[in-house]
């Protein structure tokens, strides 16, 4: 039976067992004999996201990834859509919003205020 996980235990199984706060790594691209190493930060996301869901299915948690552009990224309580949400979000510099994104989401809570619980893992590459 899976484990169920909160976003702060997961954020600590990420931090010390893991060790991923300061880790380096690396996305490439190979086809056929000429490689690159992927900057582009919307590729990186998702890759993170789905390195994320695969990580946390070896570590056998309980939780439901949405491959979909739609909020929430995870659901950390599968017995309850409603809570327990986390949001994966990648950025360069600084983390910055996209104005119409927010305005979207503000409309959105409105009918769904269960969002504004959601939790937020930034991870910047």
């Amino acid at each position: 039976m899976a484990t169920k996980i909160s976003a702060e235990q997961l954020f600590n199984a990420l931090q010390n067992d893991f060790g991923f706060v300061n880790a380096d790594g690396e996305i490439s691209f190979r086809l056929k004999t000429f490689q690159i190493t992927v900057e582009q930060n919307n590729v990186v996301g998702n890759i993170l996201e789905e390195w994320l869901a695969k990580w946390m299915r070896a570590k056998d948690f309980d939780f439901i990834h949405n491959p979909k552009q739609s909020s929430p990224d995870f659901w950390l309580d599968p017995q309850n859509l409603e809570s327990d949400w986390l949001e994966v979000k990648s950025f360069t510099g600084s983390p910055n919003f996209d104005i119409g994104s927010f305005r979207g989401y503000i409309n959105e809570i409105v009918d769904k205020p269960y969002k504004l619980n959601a939790k937020y893992l930034l991870i910047k590459p």
